[in-house]
């Protein structure tokens, strides 16, 4: 827990790095016993390795471990240092310079963490250095109220992260792990709870970035992609159309195909689920026709599974000649129809052109 996140120590009784142990208060309204890591030892430490003397440096951590002690005789007092999770000393180093000198003092000691909380004395919260008695009771540090992390809002990013993850692999297959490797270990560093909202949506928004770079060229644009425009004439009822989608990567990508249209149907069904091979691919479906005239058909290329979203999308204007089986029927009962009223008309015309004609 940072220092930040407690009340302040009053600076005129408690003027020096804080060397007590002290309660924090929790939400259950439990005591904890707590412990202030010493920022300047922590910080000479981890810098002995870089000092160009080391024995110097150690010798004044040394000495600041030692006037601790000889400041208040009258209370156990102990500092804590606090090494970062990086910290690579050079061990032999540390051994000969500080272990070693520590071992072996009259008045510094080192301890277990469980050993320091039992042999600490406890605060006085009215000044430095004075121990808790039953009169002054314990000194505590009132946890100061700050707003916590979006759990709800980071839980919502993560969840589409790994659905886009999700889309990746339905696209390539199951992805070889060297592959997802980078994706999972930027998912794994977004839930660090020492990041801040900002940090945990940016490693999400990099594991992301990550999988749409899979399917993009080197100029950034997505490397599958379908003609915006096409013409496409029928002529019979029932027909197969052919759309060209071009797969700019270097391995093949599963998609699925959706088709759209008001004044067609799809006898086959509306989605059509193939794989693209790197280059032009040539995909066929059924169409059949409703009724004569033009017509659109929408397609849109999206990843199998996930919410990646569409690949590609193009449309193509088809023309329709072809009648239905009724409109054939009917077409031909009407020719028949006007055939009969010719024929007959004509017989008509030549009897009373002859009727008219004298006879001699």
């Amino acid at each position: 827990m940072r220092d930040t996140q407690l009340e302040g120590l009053r600076t005129t009784d408690f003027p020096s790095p804080f060397a007590q142990t002290f309660r924090i208060r929790d939400a259950g309204n439990q005591d904890l016993l707590a412990a202030s890591a010493d920022t300047w030892l922590t910080n000479a430490v981890v810098q002995l390795d870089r000092s160009t003397d080391r024995s110097a440096k150690a010798q004044q951590i040394l000495a600041d471990l030692a006037a601790g002690f000889f400041d208040r005789t009258n209370a156990a007092r102990g500092s804590v240092i606090l090494l970062p999770d990086n910290w690579a000393p050079n061990a032999a180093e540390i051994v000969k310079l500080l272990l070693t000198p520590l071992s072996t003092s009259s008045v510094v000691q080192m301890r277990s963490i469980d050993a320091f909380f039992a042999t600490v004395s406890r605060s006085n919260p009215d000044r430095e250095g004075e121990i808790e008695t039953l009169s002054s009771g314990p000194m505590r540090r009132n946890l100061v109220t700050a707003r916590g992390p979006d759990v709800d809002s980071f839980a919502r990013d993560l969840d589409q992260a790994r659905d886009t993850l999700q889309s990746y692999e339905s696209i390539f297959g199951v992805a070889p792990k060297m592959h997802t490797t980078p994706f999972d270990e930027l998912l794994l560093a977004s839930a660090d709870h020492r990041l801040s909202d900002t940090q945990n949506r940016a490693y999400i928004d990099a594991a992301t970035s990550f999988v749409m770079q899979s399917i993009r060229t080197p100029a950034g644009k997505i490397a599958i992609t379908a003609p915006e425009s096409e013409r496409f004439t029928l002529t019979s009822r029932r027909e197969k159309i052919r759309i060209v989608i071009d797969n700019g990567l270097a391995t093949p990508a599963s998609v699925r195909i959706d088709l759209r249209s008001e004044k067609l149907t799809f006898p086959q069904g509306d989605s059509i689920n193939t794989t693209l091979q790197p280059g032009s691919n040539v995909i066929e479906f059924e169409v059949s026709v409703k009724t004569s005239g033009d017509s659109l058909l929408e397609y849109t290329v999206n990843a199998p599974k996930g919410s990646l979203g569409e690949l590609a999308r193009g449309k193509l204007r088809v023309r329709a000649w072809a009648l239905s089986g009724v409109g054939v029927v009917l077409s031909g009962l009407a020719i028949l129809v006007i055939l009969t009223w010719w024929i007959r008309h004509t017989v008509r015309t030549r009897r009373t052109k002859r009727a008219l004609v004298p006879a001699t």
